[in-house]
């Protein structure tokens, strides 16, 4: 949390950080973040710590929760369709959902308790990024955050390309076990650190593509006009 932290302070985002936060803790900040998050050019939500899927739904699972079977986990967690209610109410230029909770679930095999998050559909303006794979699991030593933290800090990347990157290095430094993915909703190019790279130059005009007619021209001495080339041709 401090490494995204402070890498989003350094791009000059209003940052507010809750830690070791309680079911009514998580529940207040994603109100509060949806209330900030209105009008705001771009919104950024990053999320640590353990994460459920159950019928379906992904919970985050806050500090003191009492889980003893999958009916509990509607009522003791955080529903994440919460969060993202409040991003389409607060309707920010983009948003950005980072769940980096995908960890060993402790609730694996009781009934419903599948491994790791499901897949959401990014709705339009959108991007949702994961720590690893739907279904999967990630470990718990920062290894995505670290990552994360270092490619938004890069100037002049884009930012599917800042979570493709992420992706790329946490998969070659776990040798494959830990995938991330991310499901993206945005249709522009977004840069938050950095201008838009320089457009490629236009390419060459190509004579074929001019509409040459050639007509009377007054004598020429030296030199070639369109009209002669365009006879040559």
């Amino acid at each position: 949390v401090k490494l995204v932290g402070d890498a989003l302070k350094q791009l000059q985002f209003d940052v507010s950080t809750v830690l070791d936060a309680d079911q009514k803790q998580i529940q207040r900040a994603l109100r509060d973040f949806g209330t900030r998050a209105s009008g705001a050019g771009v919104a950024f939500f990053y999320y640590s710590g353990h994460g459920v899927q159950s019928n379906g739904e992904n919970y985050l699972v806050p500090l003191k929760a009492q889980i003893d079977k999958e009916a509990d986990i509607a009522i003791e967690g955080v529903a994440v369709n919460g969060l993202m209610r409040q991003i389409e109410e607060a309707r920010p230029g983009a948003a950005i959902l980072v769940l980096d909770a995908c960890r060993d679930n402790p609730y694996a095999g009781k009934k419903g308790g599948n491994k790791g998050l499901g897949r959401i559909d990014a709705p339009t303006g959108t991007l949702v990024a994961y720590a690893t794979t739907s279904g999967n699991t990630a470990t718990d030593d920062g290894i995505y955050a670290r990552h994360l933290s270092h490619y938004l800090a890069e100037p002049g990347l884009e930012l599917k390309k800042i979570f493709d990157k992420t992706g790329m290095a946490v998969d070659q430094e776990t040798k494959g076990k830990q995938r991330p993915r991310k499901d993206d909703g945005l249709y522009a190019e977004l840069y938050l650190n950095g201008s838009h790279p320089p457009p490629p130059p236009p390419p060459p005009t190509q004579l074929a593509n001019l509409d040459v007619r050639p007509g009377p021209q007054p004598p020429v001495s030296g030199g070639l006009n369109l009209s002669d080339l365009h006879a040559q041709e």
